[in-house]
């Protein structure tokens, strides 16, 4: 752990989600104190470890995320509460720029109020929208065609004046922290619907039986993040590029709720 790092807390939101929960996970490898905030609403305590204080809350509470601040003294944030779907985010809107957009300018502000210095976002290649080429690099223009990439621009515009990476992400941006930094945070090459089907059958051993439908409401057609800006920027790459590894590791997470639910 590099010494500017020493004695930071820092601040998970979502941090009992799947994302957010590996990402903490990541954190305490590095030794970094860490404190995580979630509504539980998507999220599960058992997802986050004993040794790490979670407290139940909404991060679109302003007064109450801003006094979790300071009673903790926390000097960064990793941002991963909100609402994850492109279907949902069609048929239900208002609930992602609630979630997503309202709930983000909270923390935001609740982070600049008591002089959190340090803001790591995740936010959503679906903020390219239809990108003109793929893979899609950090420059590409965003125009995301469905209310979950929107809702997460409109976090991502707040914020121009998210597991590892965003640890090593946060480490850049203590070291420099006159820097702003946008960097994907992906494989570089995709995957269809039917790879991932194929991966599924494979590790779980199953045959999954395929219906070809029309593409859902709004969804592009290949959307793939270029991910050479991050592997330049910091000492990262994806440490679960094969697919079917992915699939191991998303399955035993399903098992896992389905176990707990019973």
């Amino acid at each position: 752990m590099t010494k500017s790092l020493d004695g930071l807390t820092v601040l998970v939101s979502g941090g009992a989600g799947y994302i957010g929960s590996h990402a903490v996970l990541a954190l305490r490898d590095h030794g970094i104190k860490t404190i995580v905030i979630d509504n539980l609403t998507t999220g599960f305590r058992w997802a986050v470890p004993e040794d790490v204080p979670l407290i139940e809350g909404d991060v679109g509470d302003l007064a109450w995320v801003s006094s979790q601040i300071q009673d903790h003294d926390i000097g960064a944030i990793l941002h991963f509460a909100g609402s994850v779907g492109v279907p949902e985010s069609v048929s239900n809107p208002l609930k992602y720029y609630e979630n997503n957009t309202s709930n983000s300018r909270a923390l935001i502000e609740a982070a600049v109020t008591s002089g959190v210095r340090h803001f790591i976002f995740s936010s959503t290649a679906a903020t390219y929208g239809i990108p003109d080429q793929v893979p899609v690099t950090e420059d590409a223009p965003k125009q995301p065609i469905n209310p979950y990439g929107m809702s997460k621009l409109m976090t991502e515009h707040m914020l121009a004046d998210v597991a590892k990476a965003h640890v090593l992400a946060l480490k850049a941006l203590v070291e420099a922290p006159t820097e702003c930094l946008t960097m994907n945070c992906g494989y570089g090459r995709g995957f269809s619907v039917t790879e991932v089907l194929d991966a599924v059958d494979r590790v779980a051993d199953v045959k999954i039986n395929r219906k070809f439908e029309g593409r859902r409401a709004g969804d592009p057609d290949a959307l793939t993040a270029d991910n050479r800006r991050i592997r330049a920027r910091l000492p990262w790459t994806p440490a679960y590029e094969d697919l079917d590894t992915i699939v191991t590791h998303a399955l035993a997470w399903e098992k896992e709720l389905q176990r707990r639910a019973l």
